[in-house]
C-alpha cells in the first residue's frame, strides 16, 4: 500500500499597528504575510500657531521616516513622522495715511515692535501716541502678540509751534515781545523812541548791519 500525506496550507497573518506622532494608536489590523499595509493618516490639521507636514512612517516614535512601508513579514508597528513649524505672519507698520514704513515676517506668539521715528519741523511739534489698528484709530496700550497678519498705523499728535520775537531797542522805549503760532501774520510793533535818535530799522545783529524787514509778514522766519 502507498499512502500520501494531505497537507492544508494556510498563510500566516500578522498584526500591523499604526500610531500618530504622539504615540496614540490610530489603526490596527491583521494582514496575511506579503500583504501591503497602508494607513491614510496625513498628520494633524494646521493651526494658527503650527504648520504640520507629514513625512511618512517610521518604525519607532523618534525614528527616521521610511522610503515606503514594506509588505507584511511579521508583526509591525509604524509611527507617523510629522514635522511641525511655527506659522509666520506679515506684520505691517504704516504712517496714518497708509504709507508703509516696514513689513516684518514674525512667528506666532512673538511680540511685534517698530521704532517709529518722525522728522522735525519748523511748523509742528510732534508727539507719538502709539499704534492703532485703523487709520485715525485709538492707540493701543501695547501691541498684541502675533496670531495672524496685522497692520498698524502710527498715531501722531501735532501742535503748531510757537515762536517769540524779542525786540531790543538799545536804550530806547521798550517794545513788548510777540509770541504767536508759526505762520501767524503779525503787525509791526510801535517803533521805539529815544531822545536824540531816529528809529531806522530792526536788524538781527547787535551791530545793526543786517536789516530784517520780513519779520512783520510771516512769523517763523526766525
Amino acid at each position: 500500500a502507498t499512502y500520501y500525506a494531505v497537507v492544508s496550507q494556510i498563510k500566516k497573518s500578522y498584526k500591523v499597528t499604526f500610531y500618530n506622532e504622539n504615540g496614540e494608536e490610530i489603526k490596527s489590523e491583521t494582514l496575511e504575510y506579503g500583504a501591503q499595509p497602508a494607513c491614510d493618516y496625513a498628520g494633524p490639521s494646521d493651526t494658527a500657531e503650527w504648520d504640520y507636514t507629514f513625512e511618512g512612517w517610521a518604525t519607532s516614535l523618534n525614528g527616521e521616516a521610511l522610503a515606503s512601508i514594506p509588505t507584511v513579514a511579521g508583526e509591525a508597528k509604524y509611527y507617523a513622522k510629522v514635522q511641525s513649524l511655527k506659522q509666520y505672519y506679515d506684520i505691517t507698520f504704516c504712517e496714518n495715511d497708509g504709507y508703509v514704513l516696514t513689513k516684518l515676517s514674525l512667528p506666532y506668539g512673538s511680540t511685534p515692535s517698530y521704532n517709529y521715528e518722525f522728522g522735525s519741523s519748523m511748523e509742528w511739534e510732534y508727539t507719538f501716541l502709539g499704534w492703532a489698528t485703523t487709520q485715525n484709530g485709538t492707540p493701543l496700550e501695547s501691541l498684541p502678540m502675533v496670531n495672524g497678519n496685522a497692520t498698524y498705523y502710527a498715531q501722531v499728535n501735532k501742535v503748531k509751534k510757537q515762536y517769540t520775537i524779542t525786540f531790543e531797542s538799545n536804550g530806547g522805549s521798550s517794545v513788548a515781545a510777540i509770541t504767536e503760532d508759526y505762520g501767524t501774520e503779525i503787525a509791526e510793533p510801535t517803533k521805539p523812541t529815544k531822545d536824540g535818535y531816529k528809529f531806522v530799522a530792526w536788524t538781527t545783529d547787535i551791530e545793526g548791519t543786517k536789516e530784517f524787514v520780513a519779520i512783520f509778514s510771516w512769523l517763523g522766519w526766525l
